[in-house]
């Protein structure tokens, strides 16, 4: 099971699995525009050409440029003074996180040899629907979490769209362990159909 998702939600799918993480992209963010050209060039981007540049969003955490096309938000890791690397649930602190993302990139690279199934969840920031249509009109498999009714009409075998009206306000932070629990047996089957 390769899951690339723009948000958490990713990683807590594979928590409820029991699988092992299959990619670099886990607990992770990535921006719409970047989702989008890394559905589009899946195929065709160099991922060992990796660059690192300083998070302008988290202190002391990197994002992760890949081929020069594809922005990966590390979020969830932190540079701080530490005796050791800690991690708690999905949260690392490190004293050189720079090395330690990297080290987790390249050890999670080989194992991303399925063909991926990709998680959006479209309510996360204010989107643009234009950007989330385009998502869903890919080719690619995909499962994508939104609040807007007109893009049922891209279900298929190979596209799930849920509609989940609820207000971010009243989910909070919380929102990727929320769909994850709330749509657990529709998306783990819409997963095991696909692998």
């Amino acid at each position: 099971m390769n899951l690339i998702s723009n948000s958490c939600l990713g990683g807590y799918i594979y928590q409820f699995s029991n699988e092992e993480l299959k990619n670099p992209f886990q607990w992770c963010f990535i921006e719409p525009n970047d989702f989008l050209n890394l559905i589009i060039y899946y195929d065709k981007l160099n991922y060992k050409n990796i660059t690192f540049r300083p998070s302008c969003e988290v202190k002391s955490t990197y994002d992760v440029i890949v081929d020069n096309i594809v922005k990966i938000k590390y979020i969830h890791y932190v540079e701080k003074k530490c005796n050791v690397d800690r991690i708690s649930g999905h949260n690392v602190i490190s004293n050189d996180v720079k090395t330690y993302i990297s080290n987790i990139f390249n050890r999670r690279l080989p194992r991303m040899t399925e063909h991926p199934i990709f998680v959006y969840c479209d309510n996360i920031h204010k989107n643009d629907d234009s950007i989330t249509e385009k998502i869903a009109a890919t080719d690619a498999i995909k499962l994508i979490i939104t609040n807007n009714d007109s893009l049922t009409k891209y279900n298929n075998d190979n596209t799930l769209i849920i509609v989940d009206k609820t207000p971010r306000m009243i989910i909070g932070k919380t929102y990727p362990i929320h769909y994850a629990s709330k749509y657990k047996p529709i998306i783990l089957n819409f997963v095991k159909n696909h692998t």
